[in-house]
């Protein structure tokens, strides 16, 4: 049995209708790609501009820890000097600000090489 017109006009009609469908579906793959190429390329730029302030922020945490070591070594030449004078008053003064002094310094190192390491996580 040969097909009627209405048949094959029928069957084209479903064919072309079935090509539509594959390529919108190819189309919304496409965009959804695009999509997730574009969101990752930004998260990968927030990651860089992250590590740049961390890194910043590190070499301000060993920059003051240099200022406590000097702060230190200064107050270390103060204490003898008191000493030398006999000025107890100022021999306790000086020895309470060396403390802090190595104290803060040792707390600024310890947070610069945490900052470091939070760097190797990201």
């Amino acid at each position: 049995m040969k097909p009627t017109p209405e048949q094959i006009l029928s069957a084209l009609n479903k064919m072309i209708k079935e090509s539509k469908t594959e390529l919108k579906t190819e189309k919304v793959e496409l965009a959804l790609i695009d999509d997730i190429e574009k969101l990752l390329d930004k998260g990968l730029a927030a990651k860089r501009k992250s590590e740049q302030i961390i890194r910043k922020e590190a070499d301000n945490l060993r920059e003051s820890s240099q200022f406590l070591a000097d702060a230190a070594s200064k107050a270390q030449k103060a204490v003898k000097a008191a000493k030398e004078l006999g000025a107890d008053e100022a021999v306790t003064l000086f020895t309470v600000r060396l403390k802090e002094a190595e104290d803060f310094q040792d707390d600024m190192l310890k947070a610069s090489n945490k900052v470091l390491t939070a760097i190797d996580i990201l």
